[in-house]
């Protein structure tokens, strides 16, 4: 029996050493509290910003490419449809991401969000385009329209980071007077 008892003590010890000293750290001692941590919904709204633009550049960087083939005759217009066929939802899930934090935009951000918003549907919209270009036998596709395209969403997009991001930084990290 004592050796039990001496058993359990040691046990119990180096538990507490193991929990660096704190036995709050068991989930059976200490506070029953969480601690919650609150984000900031700025810091959340920049996180997503960053993640879209990231994505949509993935997708713009496939379609370059498939320009690319295009112009070299590279590619055929199976090759494209297939291509735009696993682009094509990955564009939409852009979309439906900026949807889902319609309402939660800080109203100094929701001009930028809305101009956001139009360069996805153009991109999207664009993607769809060559899509159906692509799966039509009559009629070829417009490479040079889509290039444009492509040079304007880029374009917009560099002017809409550089402004997103003066707006954030400015709501974030206000100057102090």
């Amino acid at each position: 029996m004592y050796k039990n008892v001496l058993f359990i003590f040691m046990f119990l010890g180096a538990l507490f050493f193991l929990t660096g000293c704190s036995l709050s750290l068991l989930p059976w001692w200490g506070d029953d509290e969480e601690i919650e941590q609150t984000v900031d919904p700025n810091e959340e709204y920049a996180d997503l910003v960053t993640d879209v633009f990231n994505d949509s550049n993935v997708l713009l960087q496939r379609f370059n490419k498939m320009l690319d083939q295009l112009y070299g005759q590279q590619i055929s217009k199976q090759a494209v449809a297939q291509e735009l066929e696993e682009i094509v939802p990955l564009s939409n899930q852009l979309l439906l991401k900026l949807d889902d934090v319609l309402y939660n935009v800080d109203d100094r951000l929701y001009d930028l969000h809305r101009e956001l918003i139009v360069l996805i549907n153009f991109q999207h919209q664009t993607f769809l385009r060559c899509l159906e270009m692509s799966k039509d036998d009559e009629e070829e596709i417009d490479k040079d329209q889509l290039r444009q395209d492509y040079v304007k969403i880029k374009s917009d997009q560099t002017l809409l980071v550089q402004n997103i991001k003066q707006a954030l930084q400015q709501i974030l990290f206000p100057a102090e007077e």
